[in-house]
């Protein structure tokens, strides 16, 4: 999925989310400890720097979400979900290709059985403005019908194409249909969307990394950062493919 460029660095919190945006990593540094809460802009660590693409470094602005942060709300999702569904089966539902890796990394820490499948759709060129109209490019391999669906997604903007998608399968005859997202913007939201699994809600601004992307770049990063504003706005700034 490619977001659209900010329209202020700061989006309003739901009261829904205001617990897990107060949750906080502790990072140790020397004989000193430092609390940072999750979501806070922080600087690209050396460390972090050096796990990813000198090109890609250059461009991000600033860490909103570390490696340690996001595979720990990745676990406590996973119980939430296994919690609500004991004695069932899910069919958990990744929306390509930003789901690819909090799909896995929540899917890995389940505790009921499951089976695990895409979908995709096209909203978005390599452009940062949405087309306005969601087609189906791929549907699920797995009959639906009768199955409890997770659709996980790594975030939510405007809404539309996840209401889009959740009103689709609801046509399957599933079970029951799901949302699950990693990170929740609200300040464009345009769809009534109602999540049952949030793990954080997303400061506004142009995120990247852990399935997200600008222009199909920057999807592997093992972090969420904000981009450079001017590596959005002039596309000569961006890598090739």
């Amino acid at each position: 999925m490619i977001r659209r460029p900010p329209r202020s660095t700061l989006s309003s919190s739901s009261a829904a989310s205001d617990v897990y945006k107060r949750q906080v990593s502790t990072q140790s540094t020397g004989s000193q400890q430092s609390t940072t809460m999750a979501g806070t802009a922080r600087p690209l660590s050396d460390d972090l720097a050096g796990l990813i693409a000198p090109e890609y470094a250059a461009n991000i602005e600033s860490v909103l979400y570390t490696p340690e942060e996001i595979q720990s709300r990745c676990r406590e999702l996973a119980a939430e979900i296994s919690k609500d569904h004991a004695g069932e089966q899910v069919l958990v539902v990744g929306l390509l290709k930003g789901a690819f890796m909090v799909l896995a990394d929540i899917a890995r820490h389940l505790t009921v059985p499951n089976m695990v499948d895409f979908i995709a759709v096209s909203s978005y060129g390599d452009s940062q403005e949405s087309s306005g109209s969601i087609k189906l490019k791929k549907d699920l391999a797995i009959n639906p019908a009768g199955k409890h669906i997770i659709i996980i997604e790594d975030l939510i903007d405007t809404g539309g194409t996840l209401a889009w998608i959740q009103s689709f399968l609801g046509t399957k005859h599933p079970a029951s249909v799901k949302l699950c997202c990693l990170l929740a913007k609200t300040e464009r939201r345009s769809e009534a969307v109602h999540l049952d699994y949030l793990g954080y809600e997303c400061p506004d601004g142009f995120v990247v990394g852990y399935g997200m992307d600008f222009a199909e770049h920057y999807r592997t990063l093992p972090f969420v950062g904000l981009l450079k504003p001017e590596a959005y706005a002039t596309p000569k700034n961006q890598t090739s493919e």
